[in-house]
């Protein structure tokens, strides 16, 4: 372990020089920036990890289906599991794929599933990365699979439904929003962290195009720790799980653990300025 604290500036050095960046495109404008490695791993026991992987192959067959039939017969808008405004009106429909069957029904070939652990130690998912409508994967696995979902979703309200509008009215400050049209972190806000004037814009924007935001209860998710100028300190940390569907659906025993470069926040994103660090799971 020493020498990978002693190698680390020199690993970072060779990212740098082989463009190992992180880019992403907002207001029209790439932006890239380095995405720095920290070399003290982030170790999963075997047990934990069989629990992930079953939890992760369970959420992403759902969701495959579900991708499915809002592409062919819509069966859960006949059911009326979820409303079709709720499906249609997405940026993430592409309407010309409609009727359009993927070679094995297979939509999401590598999935990215976001999760963190809080201090109890339970899991939650935050995140689909798949470009779907957030928060569907949830219904998805009583709808399609007939079973109880394995991992648990971070609680999240959908201002589109009138109920959850009250909700997040009523608990704002208790909240984070996500614009589920952003990615890399942006587009994240906390009500406490907003002073009146932002709170009331953004309650309008809210009121106005409900079908753009989530909202989710703040999970207070573990430190792990990292190096920063020379010193172990520990820093907020999530897991982003990879899920590959082929003939069979499998997860990585490894991940992307990612975490925050400022004591103060819960953002993990690479371009928010997290970094990142190797995620080692034990085979027994």
């Amino acid at each position: 372990m020493k020498e990978l604290y002693q190698h680390a500036d020199k690993v970072n050095e060779l990212l740098a020089r082989y463009g190992v960046k992180f880019g992403i495109y907002k207001n029209g404008v790439f932006k890239e920036q380095l995405f720095p490695f920290y070399p003290i791993p982030r170790v999963i026991e075997k047990e934990e990890f069989d629990y992930l992987e079953k939890g992760l192959i369970q959420r992403v067959t759902a969701l495959n289906c579900f991708l499915r039939d809002i592409y062919g017969e819509k069966k859960i808008v006949k059911d009326g599991v979820i409303p079709e405004e709720f499906i249609f009106s997405s940026s993430g429909f592409l309407a010309e794929c409609d009727g359009v069957m993927p070679v094995k029904g297979i939509y999401s070939h590598i999935s990215g599933i976001d999760l963190v652990q809080a201090k109890d130690k339970t899991w939650y998912v935050l995140e689909d990365n798949l470009r779907v409508p957030s928060g569907a994967s949830y219904p998805m696995i009583k709808y399609y699979l007939g079973e109880e979902s394995i991992l648990h979703n971070a609680p999240t309200y959908l201002p589109f439904y009138e109920d959850d509008m009250k909700y997040v009215l009523e608990n704002f400050d208790n909240l984070v929003l996500k614009d589920v049209a952003e990615a890399g972190g942006y587009g994240v806000l906390f009500g406490n962290k907003l002073n009146k004037q932002e709170k009331e814009d953004f309650i309008a924007l809210l009121k106005k195009e409900p079908r753009r935001f989530i909202a989710q209860e703040v999970i207070d998710f573990i430190d792990i720790d990292i190096m920063d100028e020379g010193k172990i300190v520990p820093r907020k940390a999530d897991l982003r799980a990879f899920v590959l569907t082929g003939e069979q659906t499998k997860v990585w025993a490894s991940g992307l653990t990612r975490f925050s470069r400022n004591p103060d926040s819960f953002i993990v994103n690479s371009s928010q300025g997290g970094g990142f660090k190797d995620t080692w799971v034990h085979s027994r």
